[in-house]
C-alpha cells in the first residue's frame, strides 16, 4: 500500500537527513577553522605569553558556529521527509553539546596553566 511505504520513507529518509546535517556541521567546523588559524597564525590565534586564544579567534569561532549549524540544518532541511527530521538533527546537536561541555568541564579541571615558548619544543 502506497501509505506504509510513505511511512517507511519518512523513517528512513528523516534519521538519514538529520545524520547528513550533522556530517555537514562536522565538516563546516573543520574546514573554516583551518582556514581561520591560516588567516590568524599562532601570533594572532592566542594571546602572548600564554595559551589563552585571542579575541580574533574567539569571534571567528562564533562566526563558524552558525556558519555550521546553519548549513547543516539546510543540507538536512533539503534533505528531510518532513519537520522531525531538523528537529532530530537539533536533538542530536543539543546532546552532543551537552556532552562536550560536560567533558571539557571535567578535562579542563585537570590542567595545569604552561606558558608558551616560541620554537619547536
Amino acid at each position: 500500500p502506497p501509505q506504509v511505504k510513505k511511512t517507511t520513507t519518512t523513517l528512513l529518509r528523516n534519521p538519514g537527513a538529520a545524520a547528513l546535517g550533522y556530517v555537514t556541521v562536522a565538516v563546516v567546523s573543520f574546514v573554516l577553522p583551518v582556514i581561520l588559524w591560516i588567516g590568524l597564525g599562532p601570533d594572532g590565534a592566542f594571546l602572548p605569553g600564554g595559551w589563552d586564544t585571542s579575541g580574533a579567534w574567539n569571534a571567528g569561532w562564533m562566526f563558524i558556529a552558525v556558519a555550521g549549524a546553519g548549513a547543516g540544518g539546510f543540507v538536512c532541511s533539503k534533505v528531510t521527509a518532513d519537520r522531525r527530521g531538523v528537529w532530530i538533527l537539533i536533538g542530536a546537536l543539543v546532546v552532543g553539546g551537552a556532552l562536550s561541555a560536560a567533558f571539557y568541564d571535567v578535562a579542563s579541571s585537570a590542567l595545569i596553566s604552561t606558558p608558551r615558548t616560541s620554537g619547536p619544543c
